[in-house]
């Protein structure tokens, strides 16, 4: 897991590790993770999820799965760990190119690995820039922002 996903003791609160794994993976099915694998087998390339190719065929009307539009409308933000693993900068920086430059409304990194934006010691980047950006860019109208978080 250290590997592949961080958990570093220095940055996080590694007591919430065990209640994090607790139900893992709960909310995210089998197929999400094969298609989390599948994402590392094209560089430079966002794919749809490959069924092989002759579900592709019928799903696609191609072998090899569609790459992922990357047209976007919506306000974009990027939080980047400059620990990260699993999704690099150098992933970021690529993906940063594919969009809007007018939707993409946060591009910041942070010293955090892929794990340490949920177990973090410090969770200021949380409290601060991820409820500022929700209130920025949320409709609801509200006083509070865990009013706001709670209707997005």
């Amino acid at each position: 897991l250290h590997k592949f996903a961080g958990g570093n003791d220095q940055i996080d609160n590694m007591s919430r590790l065990t209640v994090f794994l607790k139900d893992y993976p709960a909310g995210s099915c089998y197929k999400s993770t094969i298609y989390y694998l599948q994402c590392g087998e094209y560089p430079n390339v966002w794919r749809r999820f490959d069924h092989g190719a002759i579900k592709n065929m019928d799903k696609y009307g191609q072998i090899t799965p569609p790459e992922v539009p990357l047209i976007n409308k919506r306000p974009t933000a990027l939080f980047i760990g400059t620990e990260d693993k699993f999704a690099t900068i150098e992933n970021n920086k690529w993906l940063a190119a594919q969009l809007n430059q007018d939707v993409l409304v946060w591009n910041q990194t942070y010293d955090l690995d892929h794990l340490s934006f949920s177990l973090a010691s410090d969770m200021t980047f949380f409290s601060q820039d991820i409820v500022n950006l929700l209130n920025q860019y949320s409709t609801a109208k509200s006083s509070s922002p865990l009013d706001t978080i709670a209707t997005i």
